[in-house]
């Protein structure tokens, strides 16, 4: 699962990769280069390129740039990229801990990856309500301005 925009690592796991030649196959994008990394002979790890539809799309992978892909059907699914409009509280106390914040928003999906992520720090777990809600318990925070994700 990933958003519209790209960037989700994908771990392929197989068995035959080899260092060269490398490309990944999202339904009709390829990527290859550092959309395509090496890992080892049984892994490597793809990154998704954006998408303008939203939906589940085959996931395919080549040794021989581009000349043949496997042809397993492991899918991939494009989800519209969750949208925060506004964080409630929208201020803290600094320091303290196991303080409840609910996030507003659209597009939050109901899976095990939520998350809310804090500036360029860690992310915490958060409790789907709703497609257009969220809390997440917050871990304690020095003062100052943080970015929720």
């Amino acid at each position: 699962r990933g958003g519209l925009v790209g960037g989700t690592v994908v771990s392929v796991r197989g068995s035959g990769f080899v260092d060269g030649g490398l490309q990944c196959r999202f339904g009709g994008a390829v990527v290859s280069g550092v959309g395509a990394r090496y890992v080892s002979s049984s892994l490597i790890a793809c990154m998704s390129p954006s998408s303008t539809v939203a939906g589940a799309v085959a996931v395919e992978v080549s040794n021989n740039d581009g000349k043949e892909f496997t042809s397993d059907g492991k899918q991939f699914v494009y989800e519209a990229d969750a949208i925060v409009t506004r964080v409630r509280p929208s201020r803290g106390i600094s320091g303290k801990s196991g303080q409840v914040v609910t996030v507003i928003g659209s597009s939050f999906q109901h899976t095990w990856e939520l998350s809310c992520r804090l500036g360029l720090g860690g992310s915490v777990q958060a409790l789907y309500m709703s497609s257009t809600m969220v809390s997440c318990i917050l871990p304690a925070q020095n003062s100052g301005v943080v970015t929720v994700r």
